[in-house]
């Protein structure tokens, strides 16, 4: 059975989990509770529920000795999973180093003291 985040009603206690996620990894709200959801949370939700499944296929069976030798198709899919987290987180990072550096532009002394701190 393939699990479909969007046939997936997310539970009162996901929801919460993923944004705090979001929050501690990011500095960013994920968009969860927005009607309709942010969809590059909702792809990294299913890319992750994918490379976990994915993974478990490369770790057992016939493919766990193939995929080290040549792409099977299990590994071709992992890939691609990682690939769309890489490139949403990416894109996430890049927003903030451009909201960091507007920042910075503008003056805001905290943010230029960030890279001054001592123990």
């Amino acid at each position: 059975m393939i699990l479909l985040v969007s046939q997936i009603s997310l539970s009162s206690i996901l929801i919460p989990l993923v944004e705090a996620v979001g929050t501690m990894a990011f500095d960013i709200r994920v968009g969860l509770y927005e009607d309709p959801p942010n969809q590059d949370i909702i792809k990294v939700i299913q890319a992750t529920f994918d490379g976990f499944k994915y993974l478990g296929y490369l770790n057992r069976g016939w493919e766990s000795q193939l995929y080290r030798f040549f792409a099977t198709p299990s590994y071709r899919k992992f890939c691609e999973t990682q690939d769309t987290l890489f490139s949403i987180g990416q894109k996430i990072v890049d927003k903030k180093v451009a909201d960091l550096e507007k920042l910075t532009e503008d003056g805001d002394e905290f943010i230029e003291n960030q890279g001054n701190l001592s123990i």
